[in-house]
């Protein structure tokens, strides 16, 4: 009895786990699907898409204070937020007409920037860029 009780919340724990990834990435594939340019005149090549992406926060040491700076509770809530904001990212490049020509961000991208020396602060930048597939000259 025990054993069946088990069987079946282990595989009611694993449904509940595929069917919010499924969620999450289908969320975006039909979000990328829908999301058009607005219909411009064909022969215009003076054309510049812009996208803005507001307040994408990194999370860091100092986002939460009950997540040590060393523990597996922050690296959890750094992975997700990660993979959260490459997301975003992939759809503004991957729209169907074309990706945006220009980015622009708004908001303190890094949480606790003012907070860190230059080495941490380094780190935290090559992140950013990892995440948001920046080009070298940027």
């Amino acid at each position: 009895m025990h054993q069946q009780i088990r069987k079946n919340s282990n595989n009611f724990f694993y449904f509940c786990l595929a069917s919010i990834a499924a969620v999450e990435i289908l969320s975006f594939l039909i979000a990328c699907h829908f999301c058009q340019w607005p219909d411009t005149d064909p022969k215009s090549t003076n054309l510049t898409r812009l996208v803005v992406i507001a307040d994408p926060q990194l999370t860091d040491r100092t986002s939460y204070k009950f997540a040590s700076s060393d523990g597996p509770l922050l690296w959890i809530l750094r992975t997700l937020c990660d993979v959260y904001l490459a997301r975003v990212a992939q759809v503004a490049r991957h729209l169907p007409d074309g990706g945006a020509d220009v980015a622009v961000f708004l908001g303190d991208v890094l949480d606790g920037g003012w907070r860190f020396g230059d080495a941490e602060f380094a780190d935290e930048w090559r992140r950013f860029r990892r995440i948001f597939w920046l080009p070298p000259e940027v």
